[in-house]
């Protein structure tokens, strides 16, 4: 398969936002965020999907804000990761008005493909210039919090 040269640079542009994104894809880190709330700027949350194919990965990149109790994207975007041929590509793009997904009954909207590519690679611009970075080497894993919570579980005294 045959990729744009814009998805080398939206693997870039996410490797800047995602500090060691590879090693994070092969661990599985579940989720992170860049909190940059108090300055006024939505935080931007990361959460791993799944390994679609082998060293092929899906991950959500999202803006997210409240409102009557719910949270809404703004946007919310699902995207391919694929670290050993440094590429990355938008599959779908959402929020409180729309939802688009490249793929529809195993075929592939090429036009929505590079126009989703274009918005990510605009988005991730203004990500950076803003300063978020998400730092998933201080989050634990959620296998991890289950393991503090099983030996929390095993020491006396700790009531449950």
């Amino acid at each position: 398969m045959e990729y744009d040269p814009l998805n080398r640079t939206i693997y870039r542009k996410l490797c800047t936002v995602i500090p060691n994104l590879p090693e994070h894809l092969k661990a599985g880190t579940e989720y992170g965020k860049s909190a940059l709330g108090k300055s006024g700027l939505m935080d931007l949350s990361y959460d791993y999907i799944l390994e679609e194919k082998p060293g092929e990965h899906l991950i959500a990149l999202g803006h997210r804000y409240e409102q009557n109790g719910d949270l809404v994207p703004d946007p919310d975007m699902e995207i391919r990761v694929i670290p050993i041929k440094e590429i990355a590509e938008a599959l779908s793009f959402n929020n409180i008005f729309l939802y688009q997904h490249v793929e529809s009954n195993e075929k592939k909207n090429e036009k929505l493909q590079r126009d989703l590519n274009e918005f990510l690679d605009q988005w991730l611009d203004a990500c950076i210039a803003h300063g978020h970075r998400i730092e998933l080497s201080k989050v634990k894993s959620r296998e991890d919090d289950l393991d503090d919570l099983r030996s929390e579980e095993r020491e006396p005294g700790i009531e449950r």
